[in-house]
């Protein structure tokens, strides 16, 4: 199932992740400014990425999605976008997105961020709350969520800034 996503600019799908998809985004995941605004800002192995990723896809209550431009000339994957259950008896999902760095600053994170959390609700079709943390630094990602409708919420981790939105 595709979720498209068009405008006359910026054109993609949403895609479940697959397997396929493992060796681009343990790239973006250890792109220097990927890193620096990480949790955990380490470099990351190709094994232990891989065994992430596989772990990833067969888990339940994990969603990764990729957005994949449409543009005719050529089609690339433009950013991931993960959905994971942090809080069962509450419906609570923890988000999180990153663009590759050959897209970032062209107009497709807010678009891949609100077509992500569609597709998302509409495969899980219940209401639940979504988080976003973000390191206090990461302005660009703080204004991205916002855009998108979350709001700030108090937030446990030092040095990081929480945002929820509510979907139905």
């Amino acid at each position: 199932m595709n979720f498209k996503a068009m405008d006359s600019i910026n054109k993609f799908h949403i895609e479940k992740a697959n397997i396929l998809h493992a060796r681009v985004t343990w790239e973006w995941r250890n792109d220097d400014e990927t890193r620096s605004l990480s949790r955990n800002p380490k470099i990351i192995t190709w094994e232990e990425h891989e065994k992430w990723f596989k772990d990833s896809l067969e888990d339940p209550n994990k969603f990764i999605y990729l957005g994949i431009s449409t543009d005719l000339s050529e089609k690339k994957s433009i950013g991931v976008l993960r959905f994971e259950l942090i809080n069962l008896n509450k419906s609570h999902y923890e988000v999180s997105i990153n663009i590759s760095p050959i897209f970032r600053g062209k107009g497709y994170g807010l678009k891949l961020l609100s077509s992500g959390i569609s597709f998302f609700n509409s495969e899980i079709r219940k209401k639940s709350l979504i988080f976003a943390e973000i390191k206090k630094n990461n302005y660009r990602s703080s204004n991205l969520f916002i855009s998108a409708g979350f709001l700030p919420c108090p937030s446990t981790n030092e040095g990081f800034h929480m945002y929820s939105l509510e979907v139905s």
